[in-house]
């Protein structure tokens, strides 16, 4: 029975050191993943909030998104010089006032897409450098999960920014990037 108890203690030792070692490699995994996360989601919730085409859809009669700002941006600014002819020649009054109006709403529709470039062209810069910078240990340490949401993030970048978009469902940018956030979280054991 002696025999029996002793080889039970030496199990259960055995158990708790394999546990102790575990929570070493996990505390290890933990800081070499915890500043990666950290650097990475700053740079995610730097995207844009909308994206063009969402900008776009917010007025009447605007071009589709066809993947590049400056294309649109032009045909923008053509409809504001028809928009500006028309006015010239218009009169009534209610008739200016609805040109005016369109013209307006093009220029507001240009300033939006303008910010909304240059922001995402700067997220863009920072997360395409830290995934060059980091693509090994993206591979090894980031949990499956973690790099399924970089999968999903750069396919919805490419539908959203690089090609013609249309109209994502309201706030599914937020979501995206919540979630992708969210993911890294998990894997750090901060939930």
């Amino acid at each position: 029975m002696a025999l029996i108890k002793n080889k039970l203690i030496n199990i259960e030792n055995l158990g708790v050191k394999i546990d102790k070692n575990n929570k070493k490699l996990n505390d290890g995994y933990s800081e070499k993943s915890e500043p990666l996360y950290i650097e990475l989601a700053k740079i995610v919730k730097q995207f844009p909030e909308k994206t063009p085409a969402e900008i776009l859809y917010s007025v009447d009669d605007v071009p589709a998104f066809m993947g590049d700002y400056d294309t649109t941006i032009h045909i923008l600014n053509i409809k504001i010089d028809d928009a500006i002819k028309r006015l010239e020649v218009a009169s009534y009054m209610q008739d200016r006032n609805s040109i005016q109006t369109e013209i307006n709403n093009w220029k507001y529709v240009i300033e939006k897409l303008e910010k909304n470039r240059e922001e995402f062209e700067n997220a863009n810069t920072m997360y395409e450098e830290y995934k060059k910078k980091h693509s090994g240990v993206i591979e090894i340490i980031f949990s499956q999960e973690v790099k399924n949401e970089i999968v999903r993030f750069n396919v919805f970048l490419s539908n959203a920014f690089g090609m013609a978009g249309h109209p994502f469902e309201e706030d599914i940018v937020r979501e995206i990037k919540d979630r992708f956030i969210f993911a890294m979280r998990k894997d750090m054991g901060t939930l």
